[in-house]
């Protein structure tokens, strides 16, 4: 029993290590590492209520659903932005701790496993499952709808802007925030940018500033104290100096400062496209003179992901998946709540 309980504070203390080891490696490794915990901590969760309750529950993912909606409501401005009298107490939102929604949302979950409980209190084994299933994808579709008509959980745009995890001091997010912005129409009617985005880390403020006709702008990395370029890069991309980079983290970074400063021909848009291993990355005008940025990326081989942002700040994702050579599914949802399906055939002679 003794060896046990040494093995488990032993397993506790390796997990709580393991993301700060993983980020040495690069932050894909880290949410690697994240969402395996995730299903992990979600499983022992299922392995109470099915193993030790002998309730075959399906739909119990519903209940980590309504905790992580309550704590992007509550840590994020999302309530003030859409209810005025909440903004009118909060202006900014709540922002409440993490250590402070937890228990908040154990009491909700609880809440609502008793209302979803008491229809099926006589129901055993598969019946059960197929009830509690039924459960889960009503939470889901429930919760990606409620936009309309009152905006409360931004349907399936999902909730911006939420804070990141602290633990006893230490921030687990880092926050790229945009402070200036500035499209300007030309008259060769390429758009002038002026972009300016800066994040804080150990007391430095980092930035990065955009300049120029979208076609070649500039990029130009900015700190306070003052700091040689390498040493701003490697604040922006890892939140740490130079000297703390892993040799894998300095190979990445000496690859992102020579896509940006590469010879060529090239645009800094194809460098930027490139270093953020994009497979579209665009700006264009119609035929009104407004401006909008899109970037793409192949998901798989016939799945291809792009999202397009106009200057007006209106975003729109679009997916497509090529069922054959000459049948393309394609679907879109926009900013306004807009959304569409359609199949398009194509077709050469």
């Amino acid at each position: 029993m003794k060896n046990n309980k040494i093995q488990w504070i032993l397993g506790g203390i390796a997990l709580l290590v393991l993301p700060l080891v993983l980020q040495y490696f690069g932050n894909a490794w880290v949410r690697i590492a994240d969402l395996a915990l995730l299903y992990v901590m979600l499983a022992l969760g299922l392995n109470i209520v099915v193993g030790y309750a002998g309730l075959l529950d399906l739909g119990y993912v519903a209940f980590y659903a309504v905790g992580a909606y309550m704590f992007g409501l509550l840590a994020s401005p999302h309530l003030a932005e859409n209810f005025a009298w909440f903004a009118a107490q909060f202006p900014d939102g709540l922002h409440l701790s993490l250590w402070m929604v937890i228990p908040l949302a154990l009491v909700v979950a609880a809440c609502t496993g008793v209302v979803l409980g008491i229809p099926v209190l006589k129901l055993r084994g598969d019946y059960l499952a197929i009830v509690t299933l039924g459960f889960g994808e009503i939470i889901r579709i429930f919760l990606n709808n409620l936009d309309h008509p009152v905006n409360i959980t931004n349907g399936p745009k999902g909730l911006g802007q939420i804070d990141s995890v602290k633990i006893f001091g230490l921030d687990l997010g880092k926050r790229l925030e945009l402070t200036e912005a500035l499209l300007q129409m030309e008259g060769n009617l390429v758009p002038f940018l002026h972009i300016t985005a800066t994040t804080e880390n150990d007391g430095i403020t980092s930035g990065v500033e955009i300049d120029g006709p979208a076609t070649d702008p500039t990029v130009r990395f900015t700190s306070s104290p003052e700091l040689p370029q390498e040493e701003v890069l490697a604040q922006l991309l890892f939140g740490q100096g130079l000297q703390n980079l892993s040799a894998l983290q300095a190979l990445q970074l000496a690859n992102a400062v020579a896509t940006l400063a590469g010879k060529g021909g090239e645009g800094v848009v194809s460098k930027l496209r490139k270093g953020f291993g994009l497979d579209n990355l665009d700006v264009k005008t119609d035929a009104a003179g407004e401006a909008s940025l899109t970037a793409g990326k192949y998901l798989s081989k016939n799945i291809y992901s792009e999202v397009t942002v106009d200057q007006d700040g209106k975003s729109q994702i679009n997916l497509n998946l090529d069922v054959t050579k000459s049948i393309t599914l394609r679907a879109q949802t926009g900013s306004n709540g807009d959304a569409g399906i359609g199949i398009v055939v194509e077709k050469d002679y």
